[in-house]
């Protein structure tokens, strides 16, 4: 017997406004929602029990999932916003333990995935203790969804043995195509005897370690599984040709999976047996293809007129968020915090201080004069990180309209935020006493007392009155950027 598990904690950044109210999984693809097509594929392939872990709408979802399908197993991941899949997945260590103690085999499954029965059929097929599907067919996929397919695509390595094939490496960066033998869709089998190495193995993760760049709280499953895969040698590639597709961002939801899989059907003896189109030798093409490729990008199918508007892939060209305020209005504090949450999903992400930039640059004077001088510094470091691909994180006073002026013209993709809270608070939670001691004129050169300020014209005004519910506020910051670099870059490829 096999059960499934389906993690579901994610909030979905990048597909906002459509996740304001739902989580990732619940939105829409060709009419039906993510987990539809996941718990129909499940149960067509003759899973019985299915469990998920929820995370962000928590509620939204198992009352949907509860209603929908009748299912009542549910976990939460009340962490979401700070951890990744695999501690979703251990949400759930009472299920794993269910399936060892029963001897029942267990799917994993990633929400923001279509699949479809035959892939699990597949995958419930193999006697592997530990079976993963991967996409040989992946690059026609991702040709349709990027424009520079490596930038966004993952190694994975295999080798033979006896006519089958397991995987040696998963989850890296690429440095061609080479390194891509198939893809990785994140749906995978553990045997009811290997599920106690893998808890052994998670409660074995050395908690002060880092794993691909990441904290022990943020590892990513690749990096697990890769653990996995060092230690025990058994991963066994179960390979699928397409009829899938990963969700991730608004562009995704308009490719077309049905016509994906009629162009890998061309057969050699030039005739494409499902749709019936012709197969082109020396393009390697068949009719719904041919004459529609540019520069190796898919951009149109003729056999039903689709049209793929490609996407740039996310956060992949330089950024600058700008966090302005007042001293003590919470910017520093809000740019960590939006740092921690943009690196759980991108490795590019720089955070710019402004009192350690102080320190780098040697001594301004904390005039009016200087202090400008030392923003327009800040900002050309910022200007320099960002042209090198790196989304920059910067916090700072810099109240002023030459700052402002000068950020405008010369930062790319410049995202400004200012950070309001009223002056009675900022003089509460001044446990220095500057802004107190600045208006008994005991010091001078404060901002907001003798040293005038102008307000910005921001794209984003975040109140801060209230130092109350940061992670709600870094979430939202953080969804009104990915949605402005979004449209951004969106613009831009519309403009070529």
């Amino acid at each position: 017997m096999t059960k499934a598990i389906i993690l579901a904690a994610g909030f979905g950044s990048r597909l906002m406004p459509l996740t304001a109210n739902v989580p990732k999984t619940m939105v829409e693809y060709k009419g039906k929602k993510l987990i539809e097509y996941e718990i129909e594929a499940l149960q067509s392939a003759g899973i019985k029990e299915i469990a998920i872990v929820g995370g962000y709408k928590f509620e939204v979802l198992k009352d949907f999932v509860k209603n929908r399908f009748g299912i009542n197993r549910f976990f939460e991941n009340a962490n979401y916003a700070h951890t990744n899949m695999l501690h979703s997945l251990f949400c759930a260590r009472e299920f794993l333990c269910e399936c060892e103690a029963q001897k029942c085999d267990i799917i994993i499954s990633y929400a923001d995935i279509v699949y479809f029965a035959p892939c699990v059929k597949l995958l419930l097929d193999s006697d592997a203790e530990f079976a993963i599907c991967v996409d040989k067919q992946w690059q026609k996929l991702w040709e349709a969804r990027f424009d520079d397919i490596l930038g966004d695509a993952e190694t994975l390595k295999m080798r033979e043995s006896n006519g089958e094939h397991y995987i040696t490496e998963l989850g890296k960066k690429p440095k061609d195509l080479s390194d891509i033998e198939a893809q990785y869709m994140g749906l995978f089998k553990f045997s009811h005897s290997f599920l106690g190495k893998i808890i052994a193995l998670y409660d074995s993760l050395d908690k002060n370690a880092i794993f691909d760049s990441q904290p022990y709280n943020n590892i990513y499953m690749t990096s697990f599984l890769q653990g996995l895969i060092d230690k025990y040698h058994n991963a066994k590639a179960v390979i699928v040709s397409g009829n899938w597709c990963e969700i991730d961002f608004r562009s995704d939801l308009e490719i077309d999976i049905d016509v994906l899989v009629n162009c890998d059907c061309c057969q050699k003896d030039n005739t494409d047996k499902k749709c019936g189109s012709i197969f082109d030798e020396e393009l390697g093409l068949c009719s719904h293809e041919r004459g529609n490729r540019t520069n190796g990008s898919l951009t149109k199918r003729v056999a039903n007129s689709t049209i793929y508007r490609k996407k740039t892939n996310a956060l992949k060209k330089g950024a600058v968020i700008w966090i302005c305020g007042l001293a003590g209005s919470g910017k520093s504090t809000l740019a960590k915090s939006l740092t921690n949450l943009l690196r759980q999903k991108f490795d590019n992400v720089v955070y710019l201080d402004g009192d350690e930039l102080r320190e780098i640059f040697g001594h301004f004077s904390y005039d009016k004069n200087g202090r400008i001088d030392m923003a327009i510094k800040r900002a050309q470091m910022a200007n320099f990180l960002s042209k090198q691909g790196q989304i920059v994180i910067v916090s700072t006073i810099s109240l002023f309209n030459e700052v402002y002026v000068w950020n405008r013209a010369n930062l790319q993709n410049y995202f400004e935020v200012f950070v309001k809270c009223d002056f009675d608070e900022l003089k509460r939670r001044d446990q220095k006493g500057l802004y107190t001691k600045a208006l008994r004129g005991e010091i001078e050169n404060v901002v907001g007392v003798d040293i005038d300020y102008d307000t910005p014209k921001p794209n984003l005004v975040l109140e801060n009155s209230e130092a109350k519910d940061l992670d709600k506020k870094t979430q939202f910051l953080c969804d009104e950027f990915l949605e402005f670099y979004t449209n951004l870059q969106q613009g831009s490829n519309n403009d070529k």
